[in-house]
């Protein structure tokens, strides 16, 4: 028994199981084209992938349609005062948890006290507590409730076979005045339990007896049917039960059996055609004598004749389509069979149904509370729906036309259904009986527009002494497949054609290259070679894609020998920051000579830093310090003690040592070195620079720099190199001037 009880429990939850999945809803179950394949539909602009600063927003609760909201914004210069005083406080909690540690107290400008305080103390403490709370606990933990049913899962996992280890094979019913008496014959794969005919509400047997005189082991379910244990094998099984006193009486089979035959005496059979069962039971109904001796149903005035309501979902995609779905209304409980007609041209492709002259057999066992199809319709307009005078039911018809029909409807006034279901057009209609509604239905023109559009377009060209090498990326979507011409400059010379990837076997004939153009989104790459070497102003090459581009990325690389001096393309670019650092260092020259503290004119300022800016500020910064700090020296009035004294001569000494190594060691960087022209931008790094563009109608946008050779520049540098050296020269003694005004040292004597 054992065995038995977790087999019954299976048995009919996978019965259950079965039974829902057969009784689908009327919704719309799948999504609708947005196009017919031959449709020429239109690509529009190309997709923008730029995304600069985002910041999301988000609310909990309700929000009024006149509430507003104000967005606060702090300046770049208030983040970075920010940033700094949280540094300044990070290294302040440092200091004062070095204070704790090395017990000492400490002094800060303004009298604020670090170490050996009581407060210092219990954040210290609160740092080691938490620290010793993050190391997890070694502990053993009880198994999770999910484990454990898992577990449970496991070893009441029922065989293989399920739900088909047991049926009835064949069924033998005598139906009699008083009683019912029927035979079944049992193929069983495992040992398990079987339910047996017969329910609460209607018959039921009172005595089971097995083939052999077996023990029959009956079990009784929670909801009061009978189970049959049974072993691996065939068997032989004899029900019988007592018929009540009632006019109709509803026989259940909760498994019902391949084959059955019915003898009845005194009773009228329904649910039951060419020896199948139709509606998983049987229902019978009580005949009686009429004065002439004839025989007639007999219905019970608590039993409703049956009525149904009929749903019709009519999708007009590519593909026409009708899924419809019968539901019961009445009776509440017991079999239903109806004899519902099918629209014209349907054909089932759903579910095994029996199809006669147009009408479709449709049954319900006792539990079932409805039953769906789906057909296929002939795409033939117009189409007429037509609602059954007098039938048993009621029809609902709903027509789901997409975006690729239009539709109109003549009848049967329309009724209010909302909103349209993901971007459907949904119409429903409620007729009575002999009402039509007529379905007209045409395919819009398409409208005109490109088919292809570029997503995203790379240009990369790569200059070298005599020639530059051009490589062209192309990333586009087409709804249909073409033939498109790219218009590349005349002395192009393609070297290489990849589409997804493949190389192609094409050639540029007076610069038109041809590409086959495949629909969906595709790659394309385009290598070229060009001759000509960079010269004073250089344009990237001009490229009609032949279709508006978003996306545009252009790269252009230098050779090392030229010396880049200006940018100019799209607003998203490169920029030489040089020239504006060079305003400034004019700025400075000017009140620099205008001061006269050092024996500079301003003409000498300005030529000393546009030597040094262009390969070195710091060692620029370095010299100008030593020069005003030489200055400077030279017009103090030393009335200080000895030892300050000495100090600042030990730092003017320093200086003019670190000033003079800056020197030496820097001038072979700018005499071997190219120029650093601070340029930043997009993409731009070293010798490459980098422009993009949101989108061109056609023709890529055209990026250009103005380069000279580099050897122009070190031509420069020298002759620069050359006057800071006789510079120099003149300079030193000045500084030894300056140096050893009012003595060179002094001891403490002398204070």
């Amino acid at each position: 028994m054992s065995r038995a009880r977790p087999e019954v429990r299976t048995l009919e939850s996978q019965r259950q199981l079965v039974e829902e999945i057969a009784v689908t809803g009327a919704k719309l179950a799948r999504d609708f084209a947005r196009y017919a394949p031959n449709a020429i539909v239109q690509a529009g602009p190309g997709i923008p992938s730029w995304r600069w600063n985002s910041y999301s927003l988000r609310w909990s609760g309700p929000v009024d349609a006149d509430q507003t909201m104000r967005l606060v914004v702090m300046p770049r210069w208030l983040v970075s005062l920010l940033r700094v005083l949280e540094v300044a406080l990070l290294l302040l909690f440092a200091a004062a948890l070095a204070a704790e540690m090395l017990r000492k107290r400490w002094t800060l400008p303004g009298g604020l006290g670090l170490g050996g305080s009581q407060s210092a103390s219990l954040v210290a403490a609160g740092l080691l507590v938490t620290m010793m709370s993050v190391s997890p606990s070694a502990e053993a933990e009880m198994p999770s409730a999910e484990l454990l049913q898992e577990l449970e899962q496991r070893l009441t996992e029922a065989p293989d076979c399920v739900p088909r280890c047991a049926e009835i094979a064949a069924a033998d019913v005598d139906i009699g005045t008083t009683s019912i008496s029927m035979g079944l014959t049992i193929h069983a794969l495992e040992d398990v339990a079987i339910p047996l005919p017969g329910s609460i509400e209607g018959w039921r047997p009172n005595a089971v007896q097995l083939q052999g005189g077996g023990d029959a082991r009956v079990l009784r379910a929670g909801n009061g049917n009978l189970w049959l244990y049974v072993r691996a094998g065939q068997h032989a099984l004899t029900l019988r039960g007592p018929v009540p006193a009632v006019d109709s009486l509803e026989v259940a089979f909760l498994t019902p059996p391949r084959v059955i035959e019915v003898k009845s005496d005194g009773w009228f059979v329904a649910g039951i055609k060419d020896r199948r069962l139709l509606s998983g039971s049987l229902q019978l109904t009580r005949l009686q004598t009429d004065g002439d001796g004839d025989e007639t149903v007999r219905w019970e005035s608590s039993r409703f004749p049956a009525f149904a309501r009929i749903e019709r979902i009519v999708e007009l995609d590519l593909d026409w389509r009708v899924r419809t779905t019968v539901h019961r209304v009445a009776p509440a409980q017991g079999a239903l069979t109806l004899d519902v007609p099918l629209l014209a041209g349907e054909q089932i492709v759903s579910g095994d149904f029996t199809v006669t002259d147009g009408r479709v057999l449709v049954s319900m066992n006792p539990q079932q509370r409805s039953v769906s199809w789906t057909s296929n319709l002939p795409r033939k307009s117009p189409l007429t729906l037509t609602a059954e005078q007098g039938a048993a039911w009621k029809e609902i018809w709903r027509f789901a036309v997409g975006n690729i029909w239009n539709a109109e409807f003549k009848g049967v006034p329309e009724s209010d259904t909302g909103d349209d279901v993901s971007n459907v057009r949904v119409a429903e209609f409620n007729p009575r009986g002999g009402e039509q509604v007529t379905l007209t239905a045409a395919r819009p023109e398409a409208s005109a527009g490109s088919t292809l559009a570029f997503d995203a377009v790379n240009l990369a060209v790569v200059h070298g002494d005599r020639s530059s090498d051009v490589s062209l990326d192309l990333s586009y979507r087409s709804t249909r497949g073409a033939q498109h011409v790219l218009r590349l400059p005349e002395n192009a010379e393609v070297s290489a054609v990849l589409i997804d990837g493949r190389a192609q076997t094409l050639r540029a004939e007076d610069g038109e290259l041809t590409l086959p153009i495949l629909p969906g989104t595709h790659a394309i790459r385009v290598d070229w070679r060009a001759s000509g070497a960079m010269g004073l102003r250089t344009t990237t090459p001009a490229v009609d894609i032949g279709a508006p581009a978003s996306n545009i990325e252009m790269s252009l690389t230098k050779p090392h020998d030229r010396w880049l001096l200006a940018t100019s393309g799209p607003q998203l670019g490169p920029a030489v920051l040089y020239w504006s650092e060079l305003a400034a260092l004019i700025l400075f020259a000017l009140i620099l000579g205008r001061i006269g503290l050092a024996p500079l004119k301003s003409w000498q300022w300005l030529l000393l830093g546009i030597g040094f800016s262009t390969f070195s500020w710091p060692v620029l910064g370095v010299v100008v310090g030593w020069l005003l700090a030489c200055a400077v020296r030279e017009r103090w009035q030393p009335e200080v003690s000895w030892w300050k004294f000495n100090l600042i001569q030990l730092a003017i000494g320093g200086l003019t040592v670190i000033a003079l190594a800056s020197v030496v060691t820097s001038l072979p960087l700018g005499l071997l070195g190219t120029p650093d022209m601070h340029v930043t931008g997009h993409n731009s790094y070293g010798n490459v620079l980098g422009w993009f563009a949101d989108r061109s109608e056609s023709v890529l946008p055209a990026a250009s720099v103005v380069t000279v050779p580099l050897w122009i520049y070190k031509a420069l540098i020298l002759a620069w190199a050359l006057w800071l050296s006789f510079a120099l020269l003149r300079w030193l003694p000045w500084v030894w001037q300056c140096f050893s005004s009012q003595g060179y040292w002094r001891s403490r004597k002398e204070a």
